[in-house]
């Protein structure tokens, strides 16, 4: 089943009233905003290494992505979208994708790999095949809202 994934574009510093309006059609949305990312990475990530790629991103827009499930139009929520950007003097572009929802559903699992907390214990999730080392056991845990991926300091103290 393939959703449609739109993808609006404004000036930064029109994001927060494009978003307030884009929302107005949907609950579930995301905003790419670099413009503060070399400000801010220090807090965020709490390193001062910032990917190439991200350094090279536009600081001056701000693309708003949203995705509709297969049966919902998408010219229609363009149409609101866009006129309502208009009337509010927000200069803006529209494009969309097709994202096909078993890549939402399972590509994540490709960043978890068995790991060993020490010689004793590793944590391994349910899809990915573990040799145990000699006397060490082996905690199945797949990543999840409630629970995460073992990685945590306070997984690990457990």
């Amino acid at each position: 089943m393939n959703w449609t994934e739109l993808l609006i574009t404004v000036a930064t510093k029109d994001t927060e009233n494009a978003a307030a309006i884009i929302s107005m059609v949907c609950s579930g949305i995301y905003i790419e905003d670099y413009s503060d990312l070399q400000a801010e990475v220090l807090e965020i990530a709490r390193i001062d290494l910032i990917d190439e790629e991200l350094l090279q991103k536009d600081k001056t827009k701000s693309i708003i992505h949203i995705y509709l499930a297969p049966e919902v139009l998408p010219a229609e929520h363009i149409s609101f979208i866009g006129s309502s950007l208009t009337t509010s003097d927000i200069d803006f572009t529209i494009s969309t994708n097709a994202v096909h929802e078993l890549d939402w559903a399972t590509a994540w699992k490709k960043y978890y790999h068995p790991i060993e907390l020490s010689s004793r214990i590793a944590i391994c999730p349910s899809w990915e095949d573990y040799t145990p080392k000699e006397n060490q056991k082996v905690i199945t845990l797949d990543p999840g809202m409630a629970f995460g991926t073992g990685t945590h300091e306070t997984t690990r103290l457990c």
